[in-house]
C-alpha cells in the first residue's frame, strides 16, 4: 500500500474540507434548519405568544384547510400562469434583444452599459444611503 498516496489524499480531503465548511455551516444555519423547523411547525398550532409550551401538534389541519381555501387555490392558480408565462418570454425577448445588440447596433458596449446601469443604480444609491446612514462623523 502506498502510504505517501493515502498521506496526500487525506491532506487533500482535509483542505477540501475546510474550504467547504464555511458555506456549508452557512447553508445549514440559514437555509436548511430553518426549513426543517417550519416544515415541523406547519403540522402545529401554535400561539407565538404561549411559548413553546403552547404547541399542539394537529396533523394535516392545516394543510387541509389550506387546499380547501377557495382564495388560496386562486393565488396558486395564478401565480403558476403567470410564472408560466412571464418566464420563457423574458428569457426569449432578452436572448433576441442581445444577440441584436451584440450583431446589428454599432457601440454595442455603450448600448449594454446603458442597458444595464438601471439594474446596479439602486445598490449604488442603496450603498450611498447607508454609508451616509452609518457615517461616524
Amino acid at each position: 500500500m502506498n502510504t505517501k498516496g493515502s498521506k496526500k489524499a487525506r491532506k487533500d480531503f482535509f483542505t477540501g474540507m475546510g474550504f467547504i465548511l464555511p458555506s456549508l455551516l452557512g447553508f445549514l444555519i440559514f437555509t436548511f434548519i430553518p426549513v426543517v423547523i417550519s416544515l415541523c411547525l406547519s403540522f402545529t398550532s401554535w400561539n407565538f405568544m404561549e411559548g413553546i409550551e403552547g404547541i399542539k401538534f394537529n396533523g394535516l389541519a392545516n394543510y387541509i384547510r389550506l387546499f380547501s381555501d377557495e382564495w388560496f387555490l386562486n393565488s396558486y392558480k395564478n401565480n403558476i400562469i403567470f410564472t408560466a408565462v412571464t418566464v420563457p418570454v423574458l428569457i426569449a425577448l432578452g436572448l433576441v434583444m442581445a444577440t441584436i445588440i451584440n450583431k446589428y447596433i454599432y457601440g454595442g458596449g455603450v448600448v449594454r452599459t446603458m442597458i444595464f446601469i438601471p439594474y446596479i443604480a439602486s445598490v449604488v444609491a442603496v450603498c450611498t444611503v447607508w454609508m451616509v446612514l452609518l457615517q461616524p462623523s
